[in-house]
């Protein structure tokens, strides 16, 4: 393999091949006509041995054949919706994995290597670095009656860069098929159809995957230079045609009768939370990768904070406290939602997915009415400081209710927009995502409001009256700093990062947002004055309950001994 391995290393190697060829020979006796239990299998087996099956040809091919054998299974069971969904979203994402791999490990020296299989092609080649031309790269099979291609332009730069094209047969009738039913348009998640006609929709090229990479990790951006994709038609192209923009879009002076040509700015995609249009940011896969990885954990460092608050809140008996209230209500609704969209933002079928996305609206709108509840609360208790309580009930109605309502309203409304866009979140397509864009943005420009009335009375007191302007720009700070967590206004970063050029707010909005659990609780539990005194409180009363304990001890264990002192005497 090119590569020096230690006699373990040796063993898994042999033993994953071996793996790989046991299942070849069963896949070879079986043929194209699996279960789901039957495909899961296959996939599990086909992960486990596919970091070794990319480092050979022979190795690589028995990989895509018995691969092809699992997509030959829509052709006998293409009518069984779980299959369906299995093999375009999570089998066709390991099988992107696979060609992504070999490209990875694939030596230039030895020229472009191609897989041939009855479902399923792959072709590997490399971009010459030394060259200052575009470079085409293209796969062509007579038989089946494809051509498709790729065209790279210069990159201005010594690396190494490969590509792999890989083309599916028989997943484009899949597609026909399904977008002739606009209710099953969107069951396919990872190849994200839309409900978009009436009448029947034909997909006239095959399926095609295209991934550039490098052995070293190096990557491109193509958002200034595109490359271009070449498509051939199956039948004649027509001008009413509908295609879908994400990246890619369609160059109408190059494209024939027969040829599709597609100038695409990237090869990935990548959705927010407070992403509203189709538009996608152009990212490099380092950015991709980079905020993909920061937002888990900053998440799962979120989610353990949030949990620590309501731990320390419930262990100190602090619910007494209307504010600490709101604050673990707060704390609640966004470990419950973070969670949520730690194991569930990529969940399948397409019918959990579905369930994800409505329980992620929830408790995401959850946690900005409560936001807003603190924000009221705190406008309340600042300007109207003899004013009454309001009941801590009616304000739990209000923050688990009011979000009750919103999605309640959007389901009935717009139900196909959940979980349609390749994620468990709301369409933007139809315009759902306003059902949570809408209310988030509200409630920031609420609390802003709120803020800054919160912050004029706040410097208008006697205890600052006197201070130097300097003095009162640190104290208002320091209140920003402090109420900001609670009041959810860093979530704007979101709507503003619009394009490349200003990537970095979302960087900030995944930073700001995705630890807005750590800031709560170290701002709001472990420099709160009222969790102070209670630990302080508890830490007496242990102490005097401690030393009680020890004094009656020590009279018990007196008592002891004169009574055995008494016995002894008497005794002798």
């Amino acid at each position: 393999f090119g590569q020096v391995l230690t006699d373990g290393e040796s063993n898994v190697v042999v033993l994953q091949e071996t793996m790989l060829g046991d299942l070849k020979a069963i896949t070879d006796v079986h043929g194209p006509a699996y279960t789901l239990e039957e495909i899961e299998i296959v996939a599990n087996t086909l992960n486990i041995v596919l970091p070794v099956a990319a480092l050979d040809d022979t190795v690589a091919q028995s990989f895509l054949e018995v691969s092809s054998d699992v997509i030959g299974t829509l052709t006998v069971n293409g009518d069984d919706q779980q299959i369906v969904e299995f093999i375009t979203g999570r089998f066709m994402h390991l099988l992107e994995e696979f060609a992504e791999a070999v490209a990875i490990a694939h030596d230039c020296d030895s020229g472009p290597s191609i897989l041939d299989t009855e479902f399923v092609d792959l072709k590997v080649d490399c971009i010459d670095p030394e060259s200052t031309e575009d470079q085409t790269f293209s796969l062509t099979d007579a038989d089946v009656g494809y051509s498709v291609s790729i065209t790279v332009p210069n990159t201005e730069n010594d690396i190494q860069l490969k590509v792999s094209l890989m083309v599916y047969d028989e997943i484009q009738n899949l597609i026909s098929n399904k977008a002739e039913n606009k209710s099953d348009a969107t069951q396919s998640k990872n190849l994200v159809l839309e409900p978009v006609l009436e009448k029947d929709v034909t997909v006239e090229s095959l399926v095609t995957s295209f991934i550039i990479t490098s052995s070293l990790g190096t990557i491109v951006d193509f958002t200034n230079n595109p490359v271009v994709i070449s498509l051939k038609n199956n039948e004649v192209y027509g001008k009413s045609g509908m295609w879908s923009e994400s990246g890619c879009t369609v160059d109408e002076e190059n494209s024939s009768n027969t040829y599709l040509t597609c100038i695409c700015t990237h090869l990935t995609n990548f959705a927010v939370l407070m992403q509203v249009t189709e538009f996608e940011i152009p990212l490099t896969r380092a950015h991709s990768l980079a905020l993909e990885n920061l937002t888990y954990i900053c998440s799962v460092t979120s989610i353990f904070c949030l949990v620590m608050t309501l731990g320390c809140y419930t262990y100190l008996r602090l619910w007494k406290s209307q504010r600490i209230i709101l604050h673990a209500n707060l704390a609640a609704s966004l470990a419950i939602a973070q969670t949520i969209y730690l194991v569930g933002i990529e969940a399948e079928p397409a019918s959990l997915c579905k369930v994800v996305a409505v329980a992620l609206h929830y408790f995401f709108t959850s946690s900005f009415v409560w936001m807003f509840i603190e924000g009221a609360n705190l406008y309340v208790k600042s300007i109207f400081v003899f004013a009454k309580e309001i009941p801590t009930a009616a304000l739990a109605g209000v923050g688990w209710g009011v979000p009750l309502l919103i999605v309640a309203i959007s389901l009935a409304i717009r139900f196909d927009g959940y979980g349609s866009n390749g994620i468990c979140w709301l369409s933007y397509d139809n315009g759902l995502i306003w059902a949570f864009a809408g209310p988030v943005i509200l409630v920031i420009l609420i609390n802003a409001i709120i803020l800054i009335l919160v912050l004029r009375v706040f410097m208008t007191l006697k205890a600052n009256a006197d201070k130097t302007e300097v003095e009162k720009l640190r104290i208002g700070i320091r209140a920003i700093v402090m109420l900001q967590p609670l009041l959810g206004l860093t979530w704007l970063f979101g709507a503003f990062a619009v394009n490349a050029e200003t990537l970095v707010f979302q960087y900030l909005f995944i930073i700001f947002n995705a630890l807005q659990g750590v800031f709560i609780f170290i701002l709001h539990c472990a420099m709160n004055e009222d969790v102070k005194q209670a630990f302080l409180k508890k830490r007496r009363v242990k102490h005097s309950h401690d030393s009680a304990t020890m004094s009656l001890s020590m009279r018990d264990t007196s008592s002891t001994m004169a009574t055995k002192s008494g016995v002894e005497s008497v005794k002798f």
